[in-house]
Formats: C-alpha cells, structure tokens, sequence
C-alpha cells in the first residue's frame, strides 16, 4: 500500500488528499460492516490511550467515562486493551 501512496504523492499530492478525505465516508457509505473494521481499531486505541492518562493521572472519573464510551460503542464495560495492527497484512504488501 505504502508504495502506491508514494506514487500518489510523488504524482498529485492534492488529489491523495481529496482520496484520504473521502476514504472512509466512501467506504461507509458502501459497506458500515467495513467501515467498522477500518475504524475500530483506532477508537479501541484512543480509548485505552486516555484510560491509560487517566489511570497514571489517578482520574478515576475520565477511566469511568471510557468505560461507558467502550460499553455504548462496543457493549463491553472493561477498558478496552490497545490493538495492534495486522503485521501480517503489512508483510504481504511489501512484497
């Protein structure tokens, strides 16, 4: 993926920007259930960054609010763990 982002850049950095604007609401509008997939693993991540902050702050009301956040999003109450994105699917673009 990255070499054809390069190429993008290199070529029309204007038009990569319209293409990274308009990624996820394309991708919304064509399938949520891949949407969800794109955008989970980011909000899982921001969720454990501020519990982490809030933990090592001792700011029991912003670990509460994260909890909630998780469990309305996600109908899980625990602080969700970071994810690590595919390493696997990295791999297999570089070759």
């Amino acid at each position: 993926m990255e070499p054809t982002l390069d190429v993008m850049y290199e070529r029309d950095p204007e038009g990569l920007k319209s293409v990274i604007a308009n990624f996820l609401p394309t991708i919304n509008r064509k399938s949520p259930k891949l949407f969800s997939l794109a955008v989970t693993p980011v909000i899982k991540n921001v969720l454990a960054k501020l519990a982490d902050e809030a933990g090592t702050n001792g700011n029991k009301d912003m670990v509460t609010a994260v909890r909630l956040i998780n469990h309305a999003l996600f109908r899980d109450k625990n602080v969700p763990e970071p994810v690590e994105f595919d390493k696997k699917a990295r791999r297999s673009e570089e070759r």
